[in-house]
């Protein structure tokens, strides 16, 4: 049964400093009409992003984030269908079990944002929490 053995192939561990790293609460304003009548649905979720030159990016696309206050102008808030915006940014730190750790596998980020996403749509997190 030799086809169903798999080659074992090295993968390379990339890490990234924790320090570097911040946890962004967003909400994306979707376009997409459900036919309830409420209106647009507002979808909050949490991305990994990194700062550079007071500009924030996702850590795995390297896209660049806005925050929801730079998107005033003259009192009004001009936000677009189906773009993330940040609401709240916090350390990686504040998340860890070992704040005092300095590197972090990206693998380990990737299954740590994919859960708190999972608990996020399942409701997990009070709003009160927030």
């Amino acid at each position: 049964m030799a086809f169903f053995t798999r080659r074992k192939e090295k993968i390379k561990v990339e890490e990234i400093k924790v320090e570097e790293i911040k946890v962004a609460t967003i909400s994306i304003i979707s376009s997409h009409d459900n036919g309830s009548g409420a209106g647009p649905l507002c979808v909050k979720g949490y991305f990994l992003v990194h700062e550079v030159k007071g500009k924030y990016y996702e850590i795995f696309s390297n896209k660049q984030i806005e925050k929801a206050s730079d998107t005033h102008n003259d009192r009004f808030m001009y936000l677009n269908f189906d773009t993330p915006y940040i609401e709240k940014l916090e350390p990686l730190t504040d998340y860890l079990r070992n704040p005092k750790k300095k590197v972090i596998d990206l693998v380990l980020l990737f299954d740590f944002i994919l859960e708190m996403n999972v608990l996020e749509r399942l409701g997990v997190f009070d709003e009160r929490e927030d």
